[in-house]
């Protein structure tokens, strides 16, 4: 069916362009004249540079098209080696590596993170699924979490990684502009929050902030402004945020809420991979348990 349609638009272009191309020569050198209302219209000859010009560009195109009609085939069949070719390259390497993998599947994910070996291997997985969005070095981006710090929402031993790459997580902070009581109790609330990482803020805006906060904010991020994992809310007390850790900042995400999603990877790896992959986000990140 695929060489069928090739055939039948390169014989539609191809006839076109031809009978376009009879049409122009047979006008080029009249000049039609006739009388509407005692007015004289003609059609001026078309300009011979034109013409030649269309001429060479019509015989090209035949030309390219039927050579197109003659190396078909071979186009075809080139396409088809090379699936082949890459499809048995891929084979050749899961039959060398996959012993290797699966025998790094029998370790613990303690005991990967100390194996430089088995690490090449999370990295190499890591840079081509994870370096994206939490960039190579694992410090992450904005909206993207820090791998690298013991800041950790959901836990970073190793079976809270490894639940996070397998399923994904939704992280959602609602739009508290109105809860909270406009844009002053905003200011204020981020000024509170600034005050519980730092001594610089506005101490005025911080005092009138702390009672929305232990009101409101409290039953999502706890009274220790600690993590809340059955909330999914984050450590306000230190690591870097997200979407940054400034009063402007904290105003955005207090205005207009975030949402953060990591995709579940389990569907695009395979178990062991997922394995070595843990130990390798395991080994950089500096959580205590």
């Amino acid at each position: 069916m695929d060489k069928f349609w090739n055939i039948y638009v390169i014989l539609l272009v191809a006839s076109n362009l031809l009978i376009y191309a009879i049409l122009s020569h047979w006008f080029r050198k009249k000049t039609l004249k006739h009388d509407f209302n005692r007015l004289n219209k003609c059609n001026n000859p078309q300009i011979s540079r034109w013409f030649i010009l269309f001429f060479y560009i019509l015989v090209f195109n035949i030309i390219y098209l039927t050579i197109y009609i003659i190396f078909y085939n071979d186009i075809e069949t080139y396409k088809l080696t090379f699936t082949k070719k890459y499809q048995k390259e891929i084979s050749e390497t899961q039959k060398n590596y996959d012993p290797i993998i699966t025998n790094y599947f029998t370790h613990s994910i303690k005991a990967l993170s100390k194996i430089s070996k088995a690490l090449k291997v999370g990295q190499y997985l890591f840079n081509n699924n994870c370096a994206a969005c939490h960039n190579s070095d694992a410090k992450g981006k904005v909206g993207f979490s820090n791998l690298s710090d013991n800041s950790w929402i959901y836990g970073g031993n190793p079976n809270s990684i490894r639940q996070t790459i397998t399923n994904g997580r939704v992280g959602i902070m609602p739009a508290m502009s109105n809860i909270l009581g406009g844009e002053q109790a905003i200011k204020q609330v981020a000024s509170y929050v600034v005050q519980i990482r730092t001594t610089k803020n506005n101490i005025n805006l911080a005092s009138g902030g702390e009672p929305k906060f232990k009101t409101i904010c409290v039953a999502c991020h706890s009274a220790s402004t600690q993590c809340n994992l059955a909330l999914n809310s984050p450590n306000l007390t230190h690591g870097n945020f997200m979407y940054g850790t400034t009063q402007y900042d904290i105003e955005e995400t207090l205005r207009n809420g975030r949402k953060s999603i990591m995709p579940a990877h389990k569907t695009l790896l395979t178990v062991e991979h997922i394995h070595l992959l843990t130990a390798f986000i395991y080994s950089i990140n500096q959580y205590q348990e």
